[in-house]
């Protein structure tokens, strides 16, 4: 009598490579093989089985070092990026990358001290945070409050003022505090001191320094 079609070694093999497990099975249940070679047939494709699911595909592969590549991006990014400014434009309590990002570099630094806009603005940096400013005479004797209030911070609201002046100098003091300060600068209150200079003869107007140095 003829052998049934899933005896023979054609479909037993067959069964091996689409159904391994059943193809395993008629292999030791029909199969004229030695039990030796049944053994080595089956271990041999158990083998690529195994190795066919450690090794990584050639698409797995490609995408590794894209992936790498996208985070150092992401990472590079991120280092590049200029803090959120505390002010409307870089001022009092920004950092030095933020005033370089809004003035370009500095036309003189002398360490923690640094000058912008032609020497007009003075800054005094410290843990890269701007903790005094002193906005210089810009020749025509005018106070500039629009720049003024452009570098104080957007939140600030007044506690007091009074008079400072002496004999020589109108000092004008007024003490402000900003929630943005206290949180940006390290062991601050969130006080921050304006002080207007005129020369008290002729009334010209000198500078205005404004500061959030903690603990004055």
């Amino acid at each position: 009598m003829q052998d049934k079609f899933y005896k023979k070694n054609w479909f037993i093999w067959l069964m091996i490579i689409f159904i391994f497990p059943l193809g395993l099975f008629l292999l030791f249940k029909y199969s004229n093989y030695s039990n030796k070679t049944k053994i080595i047939i089956t271990i041999i494709i158990l083998g690529l089985v195994i190795f066919s699911k450690v090794l990584p595909t050639e698409e797995s592969k490609n995408q590794i070092p894209e992936q790498t590549v996208t985070n150092q991006e992401v990472k590079s990014e991120k280092n590049n990026e200029v803090p959120e400014l505390i002010c409307k434009q870089a001022g009092i309590g920004d950092t030095l990358e933020s005033w370089i990002d809004e003035y370009n570099e500095p036309n003189k630094d002398n360490g923690m001290n640094k000058t912008f806009e032609n020497d007009k603005l003075l800054v005094l940096f410290a843990d890269n945070r701007a903790l005094n400013i002193t906005i210089q005479d810009n020749k025509n004797g005018k106070k500039d409050n629009d720049l003024i209030n452009k570098i104080l911070p957007t939140d600030i609201t007044k506690i007091s003022e009074q008079d400072e002046s002496d004999d020589t100098i109108i000092k004008h003091k007024e003490i402000y505090h900003s929630d943005l300060i206290q949180k940006n600068i390290s062991k601050s209150d969130g006080t921050v001191t304006i002080i207007d200079q005129f020369d008290k003869n002729t009334g010209t107007y000198l500078s205005t320094i404004i500061d959030c140095t903690p603990g004055l």
